[in-house]
């Protein structure tokens, strides 16, 4: 089991023997058994740049308290990003939410750190980790 991944598919043929037959927008072409397609996640950026927050891919906080840059507010979730780096899974929010009362409270907390968190595909015939 091999993921290949960041590539736009343009083309998917059946070939006869039930594989397919994938070519990549690069040209890049890849007999494979299954295609599991992910269009991925991207939250809308209306609301913040409605409220003056800045944006980059998801709204712009830091880390060490999650701060965005409308003095007050913070955020944690699938709707921010920090230094470009979104966080767009459930795994990261209790983390976050433990800086984020840390600084609501005052108190001393280690900076969240962004980490990448193993992607779960829960299918019934081909349940596999990313």
């Amino acid at each position: 089991l091999s993921f290949v991944g960041g590539m736009a598919a343009c083309q998917v043929q059946a070939l006869a023997d039930g594989c397919k037959q994938i070519t990549t927008e690069s040209g890049e072409v890849f007999e494979v058994d299954h295609i599991v397609p992910a269009a991925g996640l991207q939250t809308p950026n209306r609301l913040a740049t409605t409220a003056g927050m800045a944006w980059h891919n998801g709204i712009a906080v830091q880390p060490g308290t999650l701060a965005t840059s409308v003095p007050g507010i913070h955020a944690l979730g699938d709707c921010i990003s920090i230094n470009g780096q979104v966080s767009r899974y459930i795994e990261p929010i209790g983390r976050q939410a433990q800086t984020l009362a840390a600084t609501i409270l005052g108190l001393a907390a280690a900076p969240y750190q962004a980490t990448r968190v193993p992607l779960r595909v829960k299918t019934t015939s081909l349940p596999f980790t990313v």
